[in-house]
């Protein structure tokens, strides 16, 4: 990902480790890569009822399989807003993110296949 320095200051403020003061160059590179994914606002009511149909799962179900709360799925639903604090948001959304990439890749495009950053991505020569 591509990004000029003001991008990258407000994405690297997005991301759980803004604050941290173990940031390194990489890590902020790594944390500005998960906050172009956007991961959390992916991750709407109506995705995650598609990801269960599709699994052929209930709310329930899929919210077990991904680690969910299920008194979370229920305030999910209430409110179309994904229902979890920010340390534990990217998490969730990360985890239904590998489930969705798993099992529609050859299904639909409008998916992330592999949300993890490339070594390339981080000043690493590939395979390291």
């Amino acid at each position: 990902m591509k990004v000029d320095a003001y991008e990258f200051k407000a994405l690297s403020e997005t991301h759980p480790n803004a604050r941290s003061s173990h940031r390194s160059p990489t890590s902020l590179v790594i944390d500005a890569h998960y906050a172009g994914l956007a991961l959390t606002h992916r991750w709407t009511w109506e995705r995650y009822t598609r990801l269960a149909a599709f699994l052929q799962l209930t709310k329930w179900e899929l919210a077990s399989l991904a680690l969910i709360p299920h008194r979370r799925i229920e305030r999910w639903e209430r409110d179309f807003i994904f229902p979890f604090e920010p340390d534990v948001a990217y998490a969730h959304a990360m985890i239904l993110t590998l489930i969705e990439a798993n099992v529609l890749s050859n299904y639909t495009k409008d998916i992330i296949a592999n949300p993890f950053p490339t070594s390339e991505a981080y000043g690493r020569p590939a395979g390291t």
